[in-house]
């Protein structure tokens, strides 16, 4: 386990005063931490598994999209790295991992995007651009912070890990899609930096 991310909670403590939950993406993965008004300080959300999150492999082998584990039964119907597909811009080297079962392609409607290519459920092709399933993985993050907080979700934050070896020109794509992803979803983000 990784120092940074364990000591998480200490350190939004200190540098986040608006107090608001905060997600943290690292590689694969991420973990939810919220804030104990009886303690005073975050903490990570029990029900996305405490200081060892979830990982983000998002199947779709079924009817409706789930978190599952890189090894389903069916992986042409999982999709990870998505971050680093959020973060891809067409027509530049797009690392390619032999591992992915799913296939990059180019949007022919927004020129500034990928398209995620995977199997359904019903064995057919389906294609999605990376906001789309940032946006699914949001939606399960937002579920287990209402579960948690007992309140409407109306601003977030996000805190994308140091150890997500990201160029600053990947790290403001991200910033730009996640801003867009969350104004479709009415919901503020808070772009949590420290260090």
């Amino acid at each position: 386990m990784l120092e940074q991310i364990e000591n998480l909670p200490v350190t939004l403590t200190n540098a986040v005063k608006t107090k608001v939950p905060v997600i943290e993406f690292f590689d694969n993965s991420s973990v939810i931490c919220v804030w104990n008004k009886k303690r005073n300080c975050y903490e990570f959300a029990k029900k996305w598994n405490g200081v060892f999150g979830k990982d983000l492999f998002l199947s779709f082998e079924n009817a409706t999209p789930k978190l599952t584990d890189k090894f389903a039964k069916n992986r042409c119907s999982v999709v990870y790295d998505i971050l680093q597909l959020l973060a891809a811009v067409p027509d530049e080297n797009i690392s390619i991992d032999s591992d992915w079962e799913f296939k990059v392609i180019n949007n022919e409607k927004e020129n500034d995007t990928v398209m995620v290519e995977y199997e359904t459920h019903s064995a057919k092709k389906a294609t999605s651009t990376p906001s789309h399933l940032m946006n699914l993985l949001l939606k399960e993050h937002f579920k287990v912070i209402k579960e948690e907080t007992g309140g409407d979700l109306t601003e977030f934050g996000i805190y994308i890990s140091g150890c997500c070896w990201f160029t600053s020109k990947a790290r403001k794509i991200l910033e730009k899609r996640f801003a867009e992803i969350c104004e479709n979803m009415k919901v503020k983000c808070e772009f949590i930096k420290f260090c």
